[in-house]
């Protein structure tokens, strides 16, 4: 069992000038500096843990690269923007074993249940933010997030 979820109503979008270049901003931008949000993780041995003020966007990106990681049959890991803590993703055959760095005990899942919740989080993020930040589809970040979802077996 995997669960990866965001609280949409915890979202601090970013402030003035910030959204007015959201269609332009740069990725590194976006993904250190736009949509701080509280997300929540779970995993088969380890119980929902609820993370405050997460940058969406870089734990996305990072999920994402974890994906392509783990199906290549290596390690995948989400660093945190905000800290130096992280998440690891190590297949063991068709298991994924699920660790945050900062203790907890060890999680899993399987591997194509791993890609799915991935892809089902990641489609979420996108929605949530092109429903109330709709310049954000004009920005290249947008387009390279969805070109890693396609990249995603389905």
């Amino acid at each position: 069992m995997l669960e990866i979820s965001f609280d949409g109503s915890s979202m601090r979008p970013p402030r003035g000038k910030f959204m007015d270049r959201l269609a332009v901003a740069d990725e590194m931008d976006l993904r250190y500096g736009y949509f701080q949000t509280d997300i929540s993780i779970a995993a088969s041995g380890i119980e929902m843990q609820r993370l405050r003020g997460i940058t969406i966007l870089d734990f996305a990106f990072g999920l994402l690269l974890s994906a392509q990681e783990v199906r290549q049959g290596n390690v995948g890991r989400v660093g945190f923007t905000e800290s130096d803590q992280s998440i690891t993703f190590t297949p063991q055959g068709q298991v994924i074993l699920v660790e945050k760095s900062w203790g907890g005990g060890v999680g899993a899942c399987g591997i194509e249940e791993f890609i799915s919740v991935v892809s089902r989080f990641c489609s979420a993020v996108l929605e949530f933010i092109d429903r109330h930040h709709p310049a954000f589809q004009e920005n290249p970040a947008h387009s390279k997030i969805v070109e890693m979802l396609r990249a995603l077996p389905q």
